[in-house]
C-alpha cells in the first residue's frame, strides 16, 4: 500500500521555503556554522555545515538559541531534505516527517505539546505502508501518551497484527494472520546486529552525525550497557523516573523521549555488540 499525503507535502513546501528564504540582519560564525537574527520569520536561525555542505537549519524564539520554533530540518548532503519537525515556543507542534536514503518517506506524523498525536505512519524503502501507530489522545499527557494502537502490515498492505497499549509497556497482541506472524518471528531470530539497528534505529539516527536523534558513534563509550539496554528498552519510564542523563537528552532532543523497543534479550545482546562496533 503506497500512500502520498498532498496536503502534507504543500506543507513541507512551505515550510521549507520559510527557512531557506530568509533576509539577515546580523550574523555571527561558529566552527560548524553560523547564526543570525532572520526579519522574515522574526526569529533566531542557526544553520550548521558538515564538509561544506548544509546540515541543518534551526530556528529559535531567544537568542542563546534554546528555544525552538518554526521549523527544525536537517539535510542530505546534495541538499534534499532528510528529517523535518515543526516547534512552537520549545515544543515540538505540528508536523513532522523522515527520510530513507533513498528520499522515500521512512515515517510521518504530527506532534502536539512534544507528544506524537493521531496517526503515524512507517513505510519501507519501497514507499509500502508496513506500521502505524494511533494514539488515542488528542491531548495527550505524561499519564495517557502512550495510549495507541500500533498495526503491521505485511506485503500487499495485508494486516497480520495489532498491538494495543494501555500504557508505555504494557500491550495487548492480536494475531490476525499466524502465518505470516510466525514468517517474522523466525526473522527476528535470524536477524544480526546490523539488521536490528537499520530496522529500529536508523529512522531517527546516523552513526556519525546528529539527525533527528543524536549520532550513534562511540554510544557504548559515552553510556553504560545497562543504561543503554534501559534507554533502547523504555526512554519514557527513565524520564518518568528521573534519570539525570535521560533528562539530559529529552531537554536537549526538543522534549521528546525515544520510541520504546523492549527487545528480546538475544536481540538486544546482538544490538549493544553492533553498537559496540560503531566509532
Amino acid at each position: 500500500m503506497k500512500i502520498v499525503s498532498i496536503n502534507n507535502i504543500i506543507v513541507f513546501g512551505v515550510l521549507i521555503l520559510s527557512v531557506l528564504c530568509s533576509f539577515t540582519n546580523t550574523t555571527s560564525s561558529f566552527e560548524g556554522g553560523k547564526r543570525y537574527y532572520d526579519s522574515v520569520c522574526k526569529c533566531y536561525v542557526e544553520k550548521t555545515f558538515y564538509n561544506g555542505n548544509l546540515l541543518s537549519v534551526q530556528q529559535f524564539v531567544d537568542s542563546d538559541y534554546w528555544i525552538k520554533t518554526g521549523v527544525t530540518v536537517y539535510f542530505f548532503e546534495n541538499g534534499d531534505t532528510s528529517d523535518l519537525t515543526s516547534y512552537q515556543d520549545g515544543e515540538m507542534n505540528g508536523f513532522s516527517f523522515h527520510r530513507h536514503k533513498n528520499r522515500k518517506i521512512a515515517f510521518e506524523g504530527n506532534y502536539k505539546n512534544s507528544f506524537p498525536v493521531g496517526n503515524w505512519k512507517y513505510f519501507d524503502e519501497e514507499g509500502f505502508l508496513v506500521s502505524e501507530i494511533i494514539y488515542e489522545s488528542e491531548n495527550p499527557t505524561e499519564l495517557n501518551a502512550d495510549i495507541r494502537l500500533e498495526k503491521f502490515y505485511g506485503s500487499g498492505g495485508k494486516l497480520f497484527y495489532t498491538k494495543s497499549f494501555s500504557s508505555a509497556d504494557s500491550f495487548l497482541l492480536n494475531v490476525i494472520d499466524t502465518t505470516l506472524y510466525n514468517s517474522l518471528l523466525q526473522k527476528q531470530a535470524n536477524r544480526t546486529g546490523r539488521d536490528i539497528f537499520m530496522a529500529i534505529c536508523t529512522s531517527c539516527h546516523n552513526p556519525l552525525k546528529d539527525a533527528t536523534g543524536p549520532k550513534l558513534a562511540g554510544v557504548t563509550k559515552r553510556r553504560t550497557e545497562k543504561w543503554l539496554r534501559s534507554w533502547i528498552s523504555n526512554s519514557s519510564k527513565m524520564i518518568a523516573e528521573g534519570d539525570k542523563q535521560a533528562l539530559a537528552l529529552y531537554n536537549k532532543w526538543g522534549k521528546t523521549s525515544m520510541t520504546a523497543f523492549p527487545l528480546a534479550d538475544a536481540e538486544m545482546n546482538k544490538l549493544i555488540d553492533y553498537l559496540k562496533s560503531i566509532e
